[in-house]
């Protein structure tokens, strides 16, 4: 009975422990020493008649003693303002529907919810629990009633379905009180709701200011997987969820305090984005990705096969390799020296090029007039060296002399000869000889990429701050951009490939000190408040009091 009296009337009944402090308080006024008194022999008389007094009048001794009293009144107030007293407030006539979310994410601000609520509670109160699936606790009950109901909740529950408890709370009469962190909840539908809400009542929503708790810091990919690393920023343990756009959950990710860590995940081909739950830094809530098609290049050779050019295709997991003598529709066709290109295999290889379709030359004695390079010379031994953007190798091989027309991929700059439209490379080494070394494969799979203007994943998310070249103009939110410029943007650029740019920098990710706030709705129609601030300005006056009488009886 008195547990339950106390819980209705207090908002932290343990408070009320600090009680316990007058009891050595007065034990100490009891038994504390008292100085020693000469008494004149002439005042004996008068002595005794005044000891007499004080032992009939205790409780006029407990008057006078002024510095007691006021130890008293500042324990007591202390303990109460501690256990922090609702009282009533200036509207309790109103009607109020609490929602609470009883969701496992929110404990981290179960107490800020629960006060919310209780700052709000009206004079008829519903309140629901919005769990996996909302349930009404009470309907139309008294502030005592509504706040037990509240008090009984823990955070329990995996998920949380606020658009179905805000569209139950709608049915009932008063304000409604949405006690929630809106973590884990689509807020732009929930905001829509609550909008259309509150034309028609009073709508109330606890605003918790998020500090920027976690977010997206890293992509990469690896084996055709994406690597996404999520990092906490906050000293304690965190539990959170990677969602897609339509809400469906993709990953459940534990992270301790201060830490990252790296999940793994087989996206399709196409564009994704993967959500964390809300907070104050949105920018790294939210990660794009673009994954190119894994349909293989279609690579033909034509002629007598090599052991190291079939070798490297089979390690590269992004070609479809076969050999023969026929055209039938390659990405790219890779002619060997020795294939005899009479005039009708060269107009169909002409054909082949106007589809679309790339071709590698061996360097042979009478090159085809689409080959990158003219006027040919003798053939000598040469060190070549690879320039590449992503590789450097070297190697001695017998380089055929030529003019290029096109642009070089080494030294001396008629070894390995790219066409100006990416479309005609002339291998003008010995492929015995290269393909020994081990940046052969390397070399091959970039160039087959290249030539059938094929983006790799990584070619494709780029990160927010990064100089670009798309290669075409693209558009990113409606507006047209240039075909090089600096990304600020996060989102899709789209052209002729589909590019995601990302913010992915953890240094600008830092969490800011956040405080509770309550988004001002409509209307305010208190039923309790609690009264701990009130007494705390109380006791400032009674130390203030105390002070100034141990000043004036010369104690300080």
């Amino acid at each position: 009975m008195i547990p339950e009296i106390l819980q209705q009337n207090f908002l932290h009944p343990v408070g009320l422990a600090a009680l316990l402090g007058l009891i050595p308080l007065i034990i100490f006024y009891l038994v504390r020493p008292k100085p020693e008194r000469e008494v004149m022999p002439s005042m004996t008389f008068f002595s005794e008649e005044k000891q007499k007094g004080r032992i009939r009048n205790a409780l006029q001794k407990l008057k006078r003693n002024k510095l007691l009293i006021l130890h008293i009144l500042f324990v007591v107030l202390a303990a109460v303002a501690i256990a922090n007293p609702l009282i009533q407030g200036l509207e309790t006539d109103g009607e109020s529907v609490i929602i609470l979310d009883t969701s496992a994410s929110m404990n981290d601000n179960t107490q800020e919810a629960k006060d919310f609520a209780f700052k709000h509670l009206g004079s008829q109160n519903t309140v629901i629990a919005a769990g996996s699936e909302p349930r009404v606790l009470v309907r139309d009950a008294s502030p005592e009633a509504a706040r037990k109901a509240i008090r009984s909740q823990g955070n329990t529950a995996s998920s949380t379905d606020l658009i179905s408890a805000v569209q139950i709370a709608s049915n009932y009469n008063g304000k409604m009180v949405l006690a929630s962190d809106m973590a884990h909840t689509e807020t732009g539908s929930l905001e829509s709701s609550l909008s259309d809400i509150s034309e028609s009542k009073a709508v109330k929503t606890m605003d918790l200011d998020h500090e920027n708790s976690h977010g997206f810091t890293d992509l990469s990919f690896k084996n055709g997987k994406a690597h996404i690393t999520v990092q906490n920023f906050l000293n304690r343990d965190r539990t959170v969820e990677i969602r897609r756009e339509d809400s469906q959950q993709v990953k459940q990710v534990d992270l301790p305090a201060l830490s990252t860590q790296t999940v793994e995940l087989d996206l399709e081909p196409g564009r994704h984005e993967l959500i964390l739950p809300s907070d104050e830094l949105a920018i790294d809530n939210k990660l794009y990705v673009s994954i190119p098609d894994r349909e293989g290049i279609r690579v033909k050779r034509l002629g007598e096969e090599s052991r190291y050019f079939r070798e490297a295709m089979n390690l590269i997991n992004q070609t479809e390799y076969s050999a023969g003598d026929s055209f039938d529709g390659a990405q790219i066709y890779f002619v060997e020296d020795g294939f005899e290109l009479g005039q009708q295999r060269l107009k169909n290889l002409e054909n082949q090029l106007d589809q679309g379709s790339a071709v590698i030359l061996e360097e042979r004695s009478e090159l085809p007039g689409f080959a990158p390079v003219v006027n040919s010379s003798r053939s000598s031994t040469r060190q070549v060296q690879l320039q590449t953007s992503s590789i450097t190798s070297g190697f001695t091989s017998a380089v055929t002399g030529y003019d290029i027309e096109g642009r070089s991929l080494s030294q001396p700059e008629e070894a390995l000869v790219m066409s100006k439209d990416g479309k005609v490379l002339l291998y003008n080494v010995e492929d015995e000889v290269f393909g020994q070394q081990i940046t052969y494969p390397i070399f091959w799979k970039n160039t087959l990429l290249n030539m059938s203007d094929r983006s790799t994943a990584p070619e494709l998310n780029i990160k927010t701050e990064s100089q670009v070249n798309f290669g075409t103009p693209v558009s990113h939110q409606g507006q047209e951009k240039p075909k090089r410029h600096k990304v600020q943007e996060t989102g899709y650029y789209n052209g002729q490939k589909t590019f995601a740019a990302n913010l992915l920098n953890p240094t600008e990710s830092q969490p800011q000190i956040n405080q509770i706030a309550e988004r001002p709705g409509i209307d305010s129609n208190p039923g309790t408040d609690p009264a701990g601030k009130y007494l705390g300005s109380l006791l400032a006056v009674i130390a203030t009091l105390e002070l100034l009488y141990l000043s004036k009886g010369g104690a300080i």
